[in-house]
């Protein structure tokens, strides 16, 4: 899993390593994520329209939470979900 702030690499973390993380964003703003059970999510936010608070749990390869206000992106990257799964598969 993968955290940038700012347009920048701010972290990254497994997912099957609970935690939490305050992001700092501009203008003294914050995020936090939280990784809980494989799957991330935004719990708290400055920003005004809470997108990213209200968008759901991820924890699949390609999946992103957007900030836009605040700058932020956490995103999962292939090879970073727990157990390396398919979502689907084609011959």
């Amino acid at each position: 899993m993968v955290i940038e702030s700012g347009g920048d690499l701010y972290a990254r973390y497994p997912l099957n390593e609970d935690r939490t993380v305050v992001v700092p964003a501009p203008k003294q703003n914050e995020n936090v994520v939280v990784i809980s059970g494989g799957k991330v999510s935004v719990t708290e936010a400055s920003c005004k329209n809470q997108v990213c608070v209200k968008h759901g749990p991820i924890s699949r390869s390609g999946e992103s939470i957007v900030c836009l206000p605040n700058r932020l992106v956490v995103r999962i990257e292939n090879g970073s979900e727990e157990g390396g799964g398919y979502d689907s598969v084609t011959s």
